[in-house]
């Protein structure tokens, strides 16, 4: 027989390291210059591709709020743009057309990583282009 206290028991809870995209991002970390460099460089069209980004730290040291910020600040840029080009009818300097494709490899571990990689972005790019 299981015996269940008559007061509340407390419920276990957690902390994930997922950054809701959707959520307001309070900036602790200060790291909102540093997120505009680096988005204005990735969607620069005076960069020449190839471009890779690295972002390394330990565990909890902000990587995936960084890439949070990063991600809704190139949107917020690339709508901006993309606004411009419409009431200038000028092309702009930055890409105003970005598709941001998240990969997580570990949810392909078990497969072909470099395939699910290809099929992942193919899959991407239709969605976005077929919008």
């Amino acid at each position: 027989m299981l015996l269940v206290p008559d007061y509340a028991s407390p419920s276990p809870g957690y902390i994930s390291d997922y950054a809701d995209p959707k959520a307001e991002l309070k900036d602790y970390l200060n790291i909102g210059r540093e997120v505009a460099t680096i988005a204005h460089v990735l969607i620069s069209k005076r960069v020449t591709p190839p471009l890779a980004l690295g972002l390394f730290g330990d565990w909890g040291s902000g990587k995936s709020f960084f890439m949070t910020k990063l991600r809704r600040y190139i949107q917020t840029s690339a709508d901006y743009y993309r606004g411009e080009e419409r009431r200038n009818d000028q092309p702009s300097q930055w890409c105003s057309r970005v598709v941001q494709i998240e990969f997580n490899a570990w949810h392909f571990s078990d497969t072909n990583l470099w395939a699910s990689l290809v099929t992942h972005i193919y899959d991407g790019l239709d969605q976005a282009l077929s919008d």
